[in-house]
């Protein structure tokens, strides 16, 4: 830098060092890079974007244009949804098809400035050879297994006129025998699980033999040498003779037990899945993809709020049925996307929220929502509280009755525990006995009494944990006089209203 800059110049120039470095870095790469605003409309990009815009689609990239000014219409509408993702949900990466058969690996992530989200940036890697190259070493491998199977490997030769059949040293150790066991098809089907010995003789009998057909399939045995139960994948082909005759088969065996197992444990989890989830009593949706279509939803969801998978093809449906009120909408989708991207952030359950349901049939009900992302799956359930919340404001109807008639009663009313404390009383019994209220809550039935007439008094009062009753007493007043009361009584074993 030239002499005589100032301080000031100084401290800029890191910053435009920098500035340049990162251009150079991106400019260096044929990644497809570009940001954008909270529009969608393009910040920056990098010359590998540009090129790849006019080359596949005859537009050229410039700041301020939507994916729509540059895009044919079907292409343009991929991308909101998944900015819409990143900016509800954070940073994510998923696979995208792009022109030619190509296939971009694409990296979504937030502009977040003083804690806000002001726009997003992408990054895009081509790996098209990537995948080519894992398809060919898988079927590679596969070849690789095929070859060793059937050159040593559970491989077998079976003459078929005089049903005996010759193995590999392998093979007889998958089936647990040695050169003295009966190497015949009666001997192989005897090494076969008892349940699938018809059904594998048939087989072997009808379709591979009538109808001249390879033998692929998978079936149980129990091994000679331990009994242990094991799974085989057979594979055999026939060989024929002039007159179109099965003279011979070839084949290989697999052990599949192991992926077998975790087969049917899987089926067994699927099962036990549908057994839960059909007979919960919350209301269960889950969608997945970006598009947030939905897979499944229980029956206690159709059974709640009327909706089946055909009105609700997608997320972006429910909300629009389930929130008919445009503003209510946003107001409960902003605070569920608010909690989601919290839960997913944190990894941790979500919040639960509740809001107004409509159903379809009109109605409304009161639903308290939960969510739980599994992998590219979302889990979404509904506890149905309407009947609750009617219960509960009948209940508050009622008591405020039982207030109203307790308080203004033209009658004296007293709750007295069993050993005589009084509970609670009323004005109107406040002003017969001429305490006051709190100076009743200290006093016990015994005190107020006429001393002659207290065991007589109790006595009652023990007889009353049996129905109800009239009596009459004497009752001491703040004077010190006493004056005959008639007293009814009425066993209450719980209060209804809380002191």
């Amino acid at each position: 830098m030239p002499n005589g800059t100032s301080s000031e110049s100084g401290a800029a120039a890191p910053h435009h060092q920098a500035a340049a470095n990162l251009s150079a870095l991106i400019e260096s790469t044929e990644d497809l890079i570009w940001s954008i605003d909270l529009d969608y409309r393009l910040l920056t990009f990098n010359r590998a974007l540009h090129r790849h815009v006019e080359r596949n689609f005859g537009t050229i990239a410039s700041v301020g244009k939507r994916p729509e000014d540059l895009l044919p219409a079907e292409r343009a509408a991929i991308w909101p949804p998944l900015f819409q993702r990143a900016l509800s949900q954070g940073p994510f990466r998923t696979e995208i098809p792009f022109p030619n058969d190509r296939v971009v690996e694409m990296s979504f992530n937030p502009i977040v400035v003083d804690g806000k989200a002001t726009g997003l940036s992408m990054f895009g890697k081509d790996i098209t050879e990537r995948h080519r190259a894992e398809k060919q070493l898988r079927e590679s491998e596969e070849l690789l297994r095929v070859a060793q199977r059937v050159g040593s490997l559970g491989s077998y030769t079976l003459d078929i006129p005089s049903g005996c059949w010759t193995g590999s040293e392998v093979m007889n150790e998958l089936f647990g025998i040695d050169e003295r066991y009966d190497h015949s098809v009666e001997g192989w089907i005897a090494l076969i699980h008892p349940e699938d010995r018809t059904s594998m003789a048939d087989y072997f009998n009808s379709e591979v033999l009538g109808k001249k057909r390879d033998f692929n399939k998978e079936y149980r045995i129990l091994r000679a040498n331990d009994r242990e139960e094991r799974w085989f994948h057979g594979i055999g082909k026939l060989e024929f003779d002039s007159a179109r005759q099965p003279v011979r088969m070839h084949g290989v065996i697999k052990d599949i037990t192991e992926s077998k197992r975790v087969q049917l444990a899987l089926a067994a989890s699927e099962r036990l899945f549908r057994a839960v989830t059909d007979e919960s009593p919350l209301a269960i949706h889950i969608s997945s993809g970006t598009v947030e279509w939905g897979e499944y939803m229980n029956p206690a969801f159709t059974r709640i709020l009327g909706y089946t998978r055909k009105d609700i093809p997608s997320v972006a449906a429910w909300w629009t049925l389930a929130y008919p009120d445009e503003q209510y909408r946003a107001e409960v989708r902003a605070e569920w996307d608010r909690r989601v991207a919290r839960a997913l952030e944190t990894n941790t359950a979500i919040d639960p929220i509740e809001s107004v349901v409509t159903c379809k049939d009109g109605s409304q009900k009161n639903i308290t929502w939960g969510f739980v992302g599994v992998g590219e799956r979302d889990f979404s359930y509904g506890l149905d509280l309407t009947e609750r919340k009617q219960a509960e404001s009948e209940l508050r109807k009622r008591e405020e009755r039982y207030r109203a008639t307790f308080e203004q009663a033209a009658v004296g009313i007293v709750h007295i525990a069993i050993d005589g404390k009084f509970i609670r009383c009323n004005q109107r019994f406040a002003d017969i006995v001429g305490y006051s209220l709190e100076e009743i809550r200290t006093l016990s039935f015994q005190q107020i009494t006429f001393p002659e007439d207290i065991a007589e008094c109790l006595e009652l009062l023990k007889q009353m944990v049996n129905g109800t009753f009239t009596f009459v007493c004497p009752v001491k007043k703040t004077n010190g006089s006493y004056q005959l009361e008639q007293i009814g009584t009425l066993n209450v074993k719980e209060p209804a209203i809380p002191a």
